[in-house]
């Protein structure tokens, strides 16, 4: 029998989920997140970790850094030992001192340091020993330079004593001078002087060195070798000191003069007013003052010299006479003596020491020699008075006459 075909209905209410549904997931799938998360937390710890280590490295390295710093400074600028303070110029030697001294500094500090603590400690430190090096560079460029250049002043004062010393020979004075120009050359090439610098230093150096060698002529009073050294040598010195000397020689000059005068009315004269005299019928103005004074000042100072001398003579034979035995002897002493003051003097001492003991023969023979003397002198009078009446009444006058001689 044909079958009728159903139609099955299209909406309809849908039916409950079976509790048995599959739910689609990964093997494993329970617990991922956790192991997610465990994950992450374990990147941030090592980052952590590795940021503390970090900081831990930066502060050990700075640690080490500035404690070798320090040690560095101390080595470069200690006050009685260091490399820029030592005593006296340090020359060449310093740059390679200090090259060969960073590593052992640096060594000190890094043995104690990792690997990455050291690579990070020789960062900093290359920096700082490099700038370091040139700093001592500089300063060793600038030691030799100092020691170069007082090496050529003392070349330049050497010549200029030989210059001095050998016044008198002008072929080694030229060949001085010439040494001494060439040290102040070599000097401008290491001090880098400008060319205005260079000859105004020139002068300086030569003017002092010339200066010096004809204040010799002056010396040995060479007034006219000190005129033609000046002449032939002042327009290698500065204005100022040639104007100086051309002074010093008129007044030199004039002194050398003056003191040859004074030296011949010396020698001419015995008596200080004949040389005054003398001085002033031939000499004016200022010279007659300084000739009058010099002579004046020589006559002084002879006289002081042989009063000196009289008085140790003198003396000498005072002490002689207060031991003579008697008064011949002490006579004796006085009579040795050449010196006619000296001798009159010591008489003096004579009659004090050893007064004459006279007898009375003695006595009255010495009152029979008066009045034989005054006799004669009367008798002299009375012939000149006989002769010339007026010249009675001048001596009468004066008391040379009176009474007692008209008879």
């Amino acid at each position: 029998m044909p079958r009728i075909p159903q139609v099955e209905p299209k909406v309809g209410v849908p039916s409950a989920p079976s509790v048995r549904q599959n739910i689609q997931a990964q093997p494993g799938a329970f617990g991922a997140g956790t192991a997610q998360a465990f994950t992450r937390a374990g990147d941030v710890g090592q980052k952590i970790a590795e940021d503390l280590q970090q900081r831990r490295n930066v502060i050990d390295v700075q640690n080490a850094y500035t404690k070798a710093m320090k040690q560095l400074h101390e080595y470069l600028h200690d006050p009685e030992n260091g490399v820029y303070t030592r005593p006296g110029i340090m020359g060449a030697g310093a740059y390679a001192e200090v090259r060969d001294k960073l590593p052992e500094i640096a060594a000190g500090y890094t043995k104690n340091l990792s690997g990455a603590q050291r690579e990070l400690f020789e960062r900093q430190w290359s920096s700082s020993a490099l700038s370091a090096l040139k700093g001592v560079m500089d300063f060793e460029g600038r030691a030799i330079k100092v020691e170069q250049s007082n090496a050529l002043v003392a070349i330049q004062a050497t010549e200029a004593d030989s210059m001095m010393m050998n016044y008198n020979r002008p072929e080694a004075v030229d060949l001085h001078l010439q040494k001494l120009l060439s040290a102040i050359d070599s000097q401008k090439a290491v001090e880098g002087w400008g060319q205005d610098f260079y000859e105004i230093k020139k002068k300086q150096v030569m003017s002092k060195a010339l200066a010096a060698t004809f204040e010799r002529f002056f010396a040995v009073d060479d007034v006219k070798g000190a005129e033609s050294f000046l002449n032939e040598h002042q327009d290698k010195m500065l204005e100022s000191m040639s104007s100086k000397l051309r002074d010093d020689l008129r007044t030199k000059a004039q002194a050398v003069f003056v003191q040859d005068e004074a030296d011949d009315i010396g020698m001419k004269f015995q008596d200080l007013g004949d040389a005054l005299d003398y001085i002033k019928e031939n000499y004016e103005g200022g010279v007659r003052k300084s000739i009058t004074q010099m002579v004046q000042a020589d006559f002084q100072t002879q006289r002081l010299v042989e009063n000196e001398r009289q008085n140790k003579q003198f003396y000498t034979a005072f002490e002689s006479i207060h031991q003579a035995p008697n008064r011949s002897a002490a006579l004796r002493i006085v009579n040795q003596e050449p010196d006619v003051e000296v001798r009159a003097r010591l008489l003096q001492v004579v009659d004090s020491k050893h007064p004459l003991k006279q007898t009375d023969e003695q006595k009255e023979f010495m009152k029979v020699q008066r009045y034989v003397a005054g006799q004669n002198i009367a008798n002299g009078l009375k012939k000149i008075i006989d002769a010339d009446p007026e010249l009675y009444k001048k001596a009468e006058n004066v008391g040379v006459v009176g009474e007692e001689w008209d008879s």
